[in-house]
């Protein structure tokens, strides 16, 4: 049984310790609503902290703050589509995506 405690206190420790970032996230920001704020922690070895902005006639209309899941696909993003600008942003140190 003590064993075991000291395993899974082991574990938890390599798990905090690993290689995972912490990144700010907002779930939608828009003209009409704040964000819903917190911190994530990115848990897959490569994630990285994304932001995604889209913006319309140089006005800022959603953003969203998280980890990457796509490890570096779309990051880097920089294009025009129906008349927003969609821009993907993505980084690899704690907070680093505001």
């Amino acid at each position: 049984m003590v064993g075991a405690l000291l395993f899974a206190v082991c574990s938890l420790a390599l798990l905090e310790s690993g290689e995972s970032i912490k990144c700010n996230t907002c779930l939608m920001k828009s003209p009409d609503a704040e964000c819903m704020t917190g911190v994530e922690g990115c848990m897959s070895q490569g994630e990285k902290c994304m932001t995604i902005r889209i913006s319309q006639d140089g006005k800022e209309k959603f953003r969203i703050l998280g980890c990457s899941r796509q490890k570096k696909k779309g990051c880097g993003v920089n294009k025009e589509s129906h008349g927003h600008q969609v821009r993907i942003r993505c980084c690899s140190s704690d907070y680093c995506n505001v």
